[in-house]
């Protein structure tokens, strides 16, 4: 019983081993997982202290009787932990779409999708299109888009509009409202036909083609036209109303290019801190049109591989 060859457990480790591996010698299942020391170790290779190796919700014993992986918390690669497969979704772990219907259990479950069984109810089935966006759920799925929004990165082409530009416009991204990072939307770039696949560079004839004095940037942000150096039509050039202090609007010819007959609007965004982490992104719409009047948004706004921010 007592020597250090000895099984007293009868769990198929020593009590040498059992004092290695800081296990009870007379206790066959020190963690209560439902796997004796000895299969843990010997066996399984999971930890016979913790009844959960992977902490994925279930037990080392549970795993082993399922055939999912004690060391992995998600066997099948869904998006959802074996222990929320069976015990919140009762979906199967081993199978990534548990009803065959293209649409893996995780990205069903995250977009409030029934990964049990394969839905025709005309919204959740794998060729509906909820948003109207042009792409079915299950092209959804393929390009990584939300399939209750249909323009996913909020540059004004829907998520269908950007996949069919794509044969003209390969950089296009669904995902990424500016697609080759110069600060310009996707749409944007395309109505005043620059391209949307290549950053566009102050010195080039394009960067101030209407020669009013504003670069593509500052277009943008005054919601003028790039090909119209005065964009609205009030006789003044629209380079000409903004760098007053306080400037006119140049696409608003009500002001007369006066900003006697403008209310200036001060906004700061951020936190006292400096750190700078803010991610932000303003537009500013005329009530009566619904027409934008103004956008500005930080440096790091929407660039592919940042979060998305409301």
């Amino acid at each position: 019983t007592h020597g250090a060859g000895d099984d007293p457990d009868g769990d198929g480790l020593t009590n040498l081993r059992e004092s290695q591996h800081g296990t009870n010698p007379f206790k066959e299942d020190t963690d209560g997982d439902g796997l004796t020391d000895g299969d843990e170790v010997n066996v399984h290779e999971t930890n016979p202290l913790n009844p959960d190796t992977d902490y994925d919700g279930l037990t080392d014993g549970e795993e082993a009787a399922l055939g999912t992986d004690p060391w992995g918390w998600d066997t099948d690669g869904d998006g959802l932990t074996d222990g929320d497969e069976v015990n919140v979704h009762n979906t199967n772990p081993l199978l990534t779409d548990t009803d065959g219907d293209g649409l893996p259990d995780g990205w069903e479950v995250r977009h409030g999708f029934n990964p049990c069984v394969i839905q025709t109810d005309g919204t959740h089935g794998v060729a509906d299109d909820p948003d109207g966006d042009g792409l079915t759920n299950l092209q959804e799925f393929q390009y990584g888009t939300a399939p209750f929004n249909g323009d996913t990165d909020h540059d004004g082409l829907t998520d269908g509009e950007e996949i069919a530009l794509k044969a003209d416009w390969p950089c296009l991204d669904p995902l990424a409202w500016d697609s080759d990072g110069d600060m310009l939307s996707d749409k944007w770039e395309l109505q005043h036909d620059l391209s949307p696949c290549e950053c566009a560079a102050t010195n080039s004839l394009a960067w101030d083609a209407d020669n009013d004095g504003l670069g593509l940037f500052d277009e943008y942000r005054y919601c003028t036209d790039p090909t119209n150096p005065d964009s609205d039509g009030d006789g003044v050039r629209d380079g000409d109303e903004v760098p007053q202090s306080p400037g006119s609007c140049p696409n608003d010819a009500d002001d007369g290019g006066d900003p006697a007959n403008c209310v200036t609007l001060k906004l700061t965004v951020g936190d006292p801190s400096g750190s700078e982490s803010e991610r932000w992104n303003l537009e500013v719409f005329e009530e009566a049109t619904g027409r934008a009047v103004v956008r500005h948004c930080d440096g790091g706004f929407g660039t592919p591989g940042s979060a998305e921010y409301a």
